[in-house]
């Protein structure tokens, strides 16, 4: 986790903290106890997704790792901040075919690259309590807004020449160039950034007086990838002729991103997560 990231959970753990100092003699909670910290694991079957090497990798699981930071504020709602790590694979294409706005099927020949990216999310989110029990007990809805950062953990490259292009080709005759001159690389600096706006349906159910379980279902929408498909000019990546040094830097990474907000889009679309917690104080 990035030092941005940690000094806004840092400050966010802070009003929490001050909020429970104000309101400590309020009588909501279980038995006085407002703040609980949790921990889920979310997954569903993933769609559409590719293996780094390519292969089609249904049927794979989506996998997150959830925190949030809750705070009981009355009877039935509590607001809290929430953290979400998960990994997943971008097929990058050479043109602008992005998942649900894609043109049409793709074939092999279409994919400039399969590559690992994680991404980082913090998000805040309100919960109300639709059972007689004090919150956060019982059942409950919980509506969210999250900001998904997502990385390379290394930059890639990628050949701007079609592969049976070079075939049989000598590198180092006249006219060829030198592989080095043909590889363009995802330009890796800056985090790509994904609104997602989320709705939860679940229960919580206590144990020994502090600890619960949790289970739910969980539907989101990511809205990086109306940009993504609105940003797109629909250009492919042109393979660069013999010794014409023509490097197109700006579609590859406008692909990349386009790819990435694709694969967070079906990956949040929905999910069922299980876990457990515990009431602090």
């Amino acid at each position: 986790m990035n030092r941005s990231i940690q000094t806004i959970i840092g400050l966010a753990v802070l009003v929490l903290m001050a909020n429970h100092t104000a309101s400590a003699q309020s009588p909501y909670g279980y038995k006085g106890k407002k703040l609980f910290l949790n921990y889920d694991l979310s997954g569903s079957l993933s769609i559409l997704r590719m293996t780094e090497s390519g292969e089609n990798a249904f049927p794979a699981l989506n996998l997150f790792h959830n925190v949030s930071l809750s705070m009981v504020t009355n009877k039935t709602t509590a607001l809290g901040l929430n953290y979400k790590y998960y990994s997943d694979v971008a097929s990058v294409t050479d043109g602008a075919n992005i998942g649900p706005f894609s043109s049409g099927p793709l074939s092999s020949s279409d994919f400039l690259a399969h590559e690992r990216f994680t991404t980082n999310e913090i998000g805040v989110h309100i919960t109300w309590y639709t059972s007689d029990l004090n919150a956060p007990l019982g059942r409950y809805v919980s509506m969210g807004l999250g900001l998904g950062m997502s990385n390379f953990p290394e930059t890639f490259r990628v050949s701007t020449y079609q592969e049976d292009y070079l075939k049989g080709l000598n590198e180092t005759s006249s006219g060829v160039p030198n592989p080095d001159d043909v590889f363009i690389f995802y330009d890796n600096a800056r985090p790509i950034i994904s609104p997602i706006f989320r709705t939860t349906l679940g229960g919580q159910q206590l144990f020994f007086d502090r600890f619960f379980l949790n289970a739910a279902m969980e539907f989101g929408l990511n809205l990086g990838i109306i940009g993504a498909a609105l940003s797109s000019n629909g250009d492919p990546i042109e393979p660069i002729l013999v010794g014409s040094g023509n490097i197109d830097q700006e579609t590859l990474n406008q692909n990349t991103r386009a790819a990435v907000q694709q694969r967070v889009f079906m990956k949040n679309l929905l999910n069922f997560k299980i876990g457990g917690g515990i009431l602090l104080f």
